[in-house]
């Protein structure tokens, strides 16, 4: 199972000595909004194995945004961080395309325990929540409004803004909602 394949590579200690280790790392960033928690989880682990400067320090807090009645309480924290400049403006924009994907993951995963805290529609307001706290800007909000619409965006503007998520901004992205049409839908 798919859990399993990345446990196998979370165990690897150096992924950037892998064949097409880019393209792997495109795979975990891809697998943090399986719908499956343990999934995300095991692709945030694969992620961390690469190390990236702008995940490190807050890495154990994001952890936490997978285990079951945590959520809220880690969004939380994360707020304050960046409220308190612990998470710096260059790393917050870094971290809104991770964050923006893991979200989307627990947005969308089913509910197990009959405990309202981890409702779908407890975690749906809370995540909203955190999104209007966490985003200063404009084009830290992108991330968190492409991923859920990506599916109703015609074909062409759909390829050329995941060519390059990074340089694809908001302005594209509003000229890429206006330009949908009937028949691009269909």
């Amino acid at each position: 199972n798919l859990s399993s394949i990345l446990k196998v590579f979370s165990a690897v200690r150096g992924p950037e000595q892998l064949f097409m280790h880019s393209k792997l790392h495109q795979i975990f960033f891809a697998l943090l909004g399986h719908f499956e928690p343990e999934t995300s989880k095991m692709a945030f682990e694969c992620i961390l194995r690469y190390k990236p400067d702008f995940v490190m320090p807050c890495a154990d807090d994001i952890k936490e945004l997978f285990a079951k009645g945590k959520l809220r309480d880690t969004m939380i924290r994360l707020k304050e961080y960046a409220n308190q400049g612990k998470i710096t403006p260059r790393n917050r924009e870094k971290l809104g395309p991770l964050l923006a994907r893991i979200l989307m993951g627990r947005m969308s995963a089913r509910s197990v325990g009959k405990s309202t805290k981890d409702s779908p529609s407890a975690r749906r307001s809370a995540i909203f929540s955190f999104v209007s706290g966490f985003c200063e800007q404009d084009k830290e909000l992108f991330p968190f409004l492409f991923l859920p619409l990506r599916r109703y965006l015609p074909r062409v503007a759909k390829k050329r803004m995941l060519e390059d998520l990074k340089v694809v901004g908001p302005v594209e992205f509003k000229a890429a909602l206006a330009s949908i049409s009937v028949e691009d839908c269909g």
